[in-house]
C-alpha cells in the first residue's frame, strides 16, 4: 500500500540541531545560519556549534559541525581548530589528506567535518557517525535528515513503502548498508567520507589489517583514560546527566566517572512495573552515594511520534518513537552521556561457531541484522563489502556491526526527540575504536574489556551483577523474553541465519 502524506509528514516540522550542505546555491531553511567554504554551502540551525578548521597558516579549509572534545587537553573546543605546523601543511594546496584526517580524529564528541582545499572537497563523520548524514547525488545536496533534501511531495513519492514494511522498520528493523527509506537518497556511514566532487562514498579507515594489541590490560587502560578525560572535559564545562542502568556500558561509564561523579546527575527511565534497570540503578546510587533520579516513562502522541520518525528520515521506528518523551525533561542540561560504542569490544555480531577461518560475505552478514532478507539489502551490503580491505574475519564482523548497525540504526535517530543538549557517548572516538578492534578474540567473547576497565578504575562496582539480578528473578526474566515472538525470531536469525 502506497504511503500517504498525512502519515509521513508531520503537521509542524522542527529541524532543531540540523543542517544542510550542498555544492550549489540553495535557500537556507528559515532561521538557519549560512556558511561557505570553497564551492560548498552550509546552512545550520543556530543550536549546532559550527567551528572553523584552519590550516597551519590560518587559512580556512573547513568547518566542524557539532561538539568537539579535545580529550588530550581536557576541554570542549569552542573557537577554532588549527592544523599543526609542518612542511606539508602551510597552505591549502600542500596539505596532505593524512594531516587533515589526523586533525579530525584527534577528537571525541559528536560531530562531522566539511573540508574544502585546493584538491579535495569532502564530508567526514566522527568515529561512529553520531551526526548522521543522508544525501542525494543527483541534486548534489546532503543533510542531517531527508526532509531537508526533499520537499513534501518528493518525500512521499520516493518513499520505499515495500522495503519499509519488509524490513519491519516500524518494529525491530532499520535501513542498513548505505540505504535509506527513499529512492535515490543514500546514507553516509562512519569510516567513509562523501566526496563532494563526485558525490561518491569512499572508505578511509581502516584500509589494512589492524595489528593485534599485545597487552590486553594496557589497551584497556588506554581506553579508560580516553573516556575519563572526555568525561572530565564535559563535566568541567557544563551540566551533565548520565544514563544509569543494569547494563554493561553504563556500569563502565560509572567506573570511568569515579573522579567526577559528584558533578554528574545520573538518571534512569522507570516503567510502572519495576525492572532490573530501575532496581539496580537505585541500588548503585544508594551504595555509592550518586545524585540520581528516575524519569517516569512518558509516551508521545501520534503526531509527536510522526515528527520523531520524520527527523529519523523514516529509517528507524520501534518503541523509541513513542518513549523518547521520557527524557525530554532533562533538556536543561548541556550534555547527556550514553554508553553506545562499547559493544564494538564484545563480539556483538559474532556467532558461537565463528572462527578466523570464517569467510565473511554478504550471506554471512545480512542475517545477523535479524531482519527478513531482501535483495536490495544484499546488493547494498555487497557494495559495502567491496570496499572492505582483506583482514581478520572477526574484525570484519566488528566493522559490520559498527558501520551497518550502530551508524545506520542507533544514530539515524540522532535528530529525533528534539532536546536542547548534546548527546555524548565517551566510548566513541578513533583511538578507542582502534584499540577495541585490536583486542584478542577471547577478550571480546568474554566481555573482558568492560570487566577489566571497571576492575582497574572502580572494582567495588563489580560486587553487583551486571545485567542480572543474581537470583531466581533471572530465570523469570528469561521466560518473559521467550514469550516475545518477534524478539525470539530476530535472535534466531542473528544466530543461525
Amino acid at each position: 500500500m502506497a504511503a500517504k502524506k498525512d502519515e509521513l509528514i508531520p503537521r509542524l516540522k522542527n529541524f532543531f540541531g540540523q543542517f544542510k550542505i550542498a555544492t550549489g546555491p540553495f535557500t537556507p531553511p528559515e532561521g538557519f545560519r549560512s556558511h561557505e567554504i570553497g564551492k560548498i554551502r552550509i546552512a545550520a540551525d543556530p543550536n549546532i556549534p559550527v567551528i572553523p578548521l584552519l590550516s597551519a597558516s590560518g587559512e580556512k579549509i573547513g568547518y566542524f559541525l557539532g561538539t568537539l572534545i579535545d580529550y588530550q587537553a581536557g576541554r570542549v573546543v569552542r573557537d577554532e581548530v588549527r592544523l599543526p605546523e609542518g612542511k606539508d601543511s602551510r597552505t591549502a594546496s600542500t596539505i596532505p589528506e593524512s594531516a587533515i584526517e589526523d586533525a579530525i580524529y584527534q577528537f571525541a564528541g559528536s560531530f562531522l567535518c566539511v573540508v574544502s582545499t585546493n584538491n579535495i572537497s569532502r564530508i567526514y563523520l566522527d568515529a561512529s557517525g553520531t551526526k548522521p548524514l543522508v544525501f542525494d547525488p543527483e541534486t548534489k545536496a546532503a543533510a542531517s535528515s531527508t526532509g531537508l533534501i526533499l520537499d513534501d511531495e518528493e518525500y512521499v513519492a520516493r518513499f520505499r513503502q515495500d522495503l519499509f514494511d519488509r524490513l519491519d522498520v516500524n518494529g525491530v528493523g532499520w535501513f542498513p548498508s548505505f540505504l535509506t527509506a527513499h529512492e535515490g537518497v543514500r546514507r553516509l556511514l562512519c569510516n567513509h567520507y562523501l566526496d563532494l566532487d563526485t558525490w561518491g562514498i569512499v572508505r578511509h579507515w581502516p584500509l589494512h589489517e589492524l595489528p593485534p594489541e599485545p597487552d590486553f590490560e594496557i589497551a584497556v587502560d588506554r581506553i579508560c583514560s580516553v573516556v575519563e578525560r572526555s568525561l572530565a572535559a564535559i563535566t568541567n564545562d557544563d551540566n551533565t546527566v548520565s544514563a544509569l542502568t543494569a547494563g554493561n556500558e553504563t556500569r563502565f561509564l560509572l567506573a570511568m566517572s569515579r573522579q567526577v561523579a559528584e558533578k554528574i546527575n545520573f538518571v534512569t527511565v522507570r516503567k510502572p512495573v519495576p525492572t532490573l534497570d530501575a532496581i539496580r540503578a537505585g541500588e548503585l546510587a544508594e551504595r555509592f552515594n550518586l545524585a540520581h533520579r528516575y524519569c517516569d516513562i512518558a509516551y508521545a502522541t501520534d503526531e509527536e511520534a510522526r515528527l520523531w520518525q520524520y527527523n529519523a528520515s523514516h529509517c528507524v521506528g520501534g518503541d523509541n518513537k513513542y518513549t523518547h518523551k521520557s527524557v525530554q525533561s532533562l533538556s536543561n542540561n548541556a550534555y547527556f552521556v550514553g554508553g553506545l560504542g562499547g559493544e564494538v569490544a564484545r563480539a556483538f555480531f559474532w556467532r558461537p561457531s565463528d572462527d578466523t577461518s570464517l569467510h565473511v560475505d554478504t550471506a554471512q552478514i545480512v542475517p545477523r541484522f535479524g531482519m527478513p532478507s531482501s535483495r536490495t539489502v544484499f546488493e547494498a551490503t555487497e557494495e559495502w563489502l567491496e570496499q572492505l580491505p582483506d583482514m581478520n574475519s572477526f574484525i570484519k564482523l566488528d566493522l559490520a556491526y559498527l558501520e551497518l548497525r550502530l551508524s545506520a540504526w542507533a544514530f539515524a535517530q540522532a535528530y529525533s526527540g528534539v532536546m536542547n543538549m548534546s548527546r555524548i557517548h565517551p566510548m566513541i572516538c578513533r583511538e578507542t575504536y582502534a584499540l577495541m578492534l585490536a583486542l584478542p578474540p577471547e577478550a571480546k567473547r568474554g566481555n573482558r574489556m568492560i570487566i577489566e576497565g571497571i576492575r582497574q578504575r572502580w572494582p567495588e562496582l563489580l560486587e553487583m551483577p551486571i545485567n542480572r539480578y543474581g537470583d531466581y528473578r533471572d530465570k523469570l526474566q528469561f521466560i518473559r523474553k521467550m514469550l516475545r515472538p518477534k524478539a525470539v525470531i530476530k535472535k534466531l536469525r542473528k544466530l543461525y541465519g
